[in-house]
């Protein structure tokens, strides 16, 4: 990912906010090729860069508000119950799962490639279907699934106590 990040240009919105006016008007100029007309979009772009400079002061203090409180709790409650559900934990020590319920070492490392396979396949059929029917019904499913799998590991704890 470093290697490729030093590969990765400026976005002419990024080099405008940071003062690069010349820098960013190549770079948008790079990106649509020569010959096109970049100025009715540059001059979108320094318009929007104003608005932000403007909007800038209380932005934290903003989104605490009533209107934005539910994406606000959605950015802090889903990674939050993402990483409580174990899934993370689960996928990392896959092959010593699969070592402890009695694979052997070949089959214990092909059972996590197989489980990563999988893993991808899911962010792939999710995109797919977010793109199909909206990402709050995606979360719904994925919220109730993670509430699922968290009260049933829960209930498990407690009669294993």
């Amino acid at each position: 990912m470093v290697v490729g990040a030093a590969f990765i240009p400026d976005t002419p919105s990024s080099l405008v906010l940071r003062g690069k006016h010349d820098d960013a008007r190549a770079a948008l100029q790079r990106v649509r090729g020569k010959g096109v007309d970049i100025g009715p979009e540059f001059a979108d772009i320094l318009a929007a860069a104003e608005n932000d400079r403007r909007n800038e002061e209380g932005a934290f203090r903003r989104i605490l508000r009533r209107e934005y409180r539910p994406y606000l709790v959605m950015a802090v409650a889903f990674p939050v119950f993402l990483n409580l559900t174990g899934v993370a934990v689960t996928a990392f020590f896959s092959p010593i799962l699969f070592r402890t319920v009695g694979f052997e070492s070949d089959a214990a490392l092909m059972g996590a490639v197989i489980l990563g396979l999988m893993n991808i396949g899911g962010i792939l059929a999710s995109g797919f279907a977010m793109d199909r029917y909206g990402r709050k019904l995606l979360f719904m499913i994925g919220g109730a699934l993670m509430f699922t799998c968290q009260a049933s590991h829960m209930s498990h704890s407690l009669l294993n106590e």
